[in-house]
């Protein structure tokens, strides 16, 4: 494989560094090259956070140019949105946890919000190959209410041929410290059940 390069969008809290660095992990062992990068925004809980995974047999440098992103895994609808405005080309794989996080300035109401529906027409003119599943909804559910990655990881890895599920659990085993055995149950129901669970959990 010559290059494969993910975006991973988030905001601080919702596991996103955790997410790149089990994708990250599990490349190294299936013997490819990788290289990571990460924008943060404001360090606390909140913060907008974007991750780079460049996974290849070749890569050097951890930058995704613009239009360039294999796959965007938003683990929050805006922040989805914001990156795939400029990574995501018209193949990209999109995947958007829909569950939106409020900021300050939302709650406050000197920000709106943007309507959930909106933000996912405007991903699917971007990408006709868009993906959208409440994660963070489904992670509940298994008692797992800080799992969302966990769920957005098995989504991905369903729907690519990169790797063997089997790298992703060595990777959960690595960089998920708590409810290791729980995160793995988790990310396997996922794959057993991805499209029932994107019928029952999309938007």
């Amino acid at each position: 494989m010559n290059e494969y390069n993910i975006v991973i969008a988030s905001v601080g809290g919702q596991g996103g560094l955790t997410l790149s660095r089990i994708i990250g992990q599990a490349a190294l062992l299936k013997g490819y090259r990788v290289r990571i990068g990460e924008t943060l925004g404001m360090s606390q809980r909140g913060g907008i956070v974007q991750s780079y995974v460049r996974i290849g047999d070749t890569v050097e440098s951890p930058i995704v140019g613009e239009g360039e992103a294999d796959a965007i895994l938003g683990l929050e609808p805006v922040e989805a949105l914001r990156a795939a405005r400029r990574y995501a080309n018209n193949n990209t794989l999109i995947i958007v946890n829909t569950e939106p996080i409020h900021t300050i300035t939302t709650i406050a109401g000197r920000e709106k919000y943007p309507p959930l529906l909106d933000i996912l027409d405007e991903l699917r003119t971007i990408s006709q190959n868009m993906i959208a599943i409440n994660a963070t909804e489904y992670a509940k559910n298994k008692g797992l209410p800080y799992s969302t990655n966990v769920v957005v990881l098995a989504v991905f890895a369903s729907k690519t041929n990169i790797m063997e599920p089997e790298y992703y659990i060595k990777g959960i085993k690595t960089f998920v410290r708590r409810l290791t055995k729980e995160n793995i149950e988790l990310f396997n129901d996922v794959l057993r059940n991805v499209n029932k669970i994107m019928t029952m959990f999309s938007q």
